[in-house]
């Protein structure tokens, strides 16, 4: 059995659920090396970070996610 985007973010959003976020960090970071330009994943690890009071590496996500999706823009700083 293999890992999808669709898995990956799945699993993220179940360790948030049960209260794990650092281990629903470490999904999500893990997920975004195999899928780069997946936002959804993206979005799930920046909230994490934010949540976890990680903003060093919160923005380097925003950051990172903003160049590859240019036109979400708006839902990035919604979160910020």
């Amino acid at each position: 059995m293999f890992l999808t985007q669709e898995k990956a973010l799945k699993r993220v959003q179940q360790e948030r659920h049960r209260g794990d976020r650092k281990r629903a960090l470490q999904r999500a970071q893990s997920a975004l090396e195999k899928w780069p330009d997946d936002f959804a994943i993206a979005m799930e690890a920046i909230q994490l970070c934010l949540d976890l009071d990680d903003f060093k590496e919160a923005v380097t996500l925003m950051k990172s996610t903003l160049r590859r999706h240019p036109k979400s823009r708006q839902q990035l700083i919604s979160i910020a």
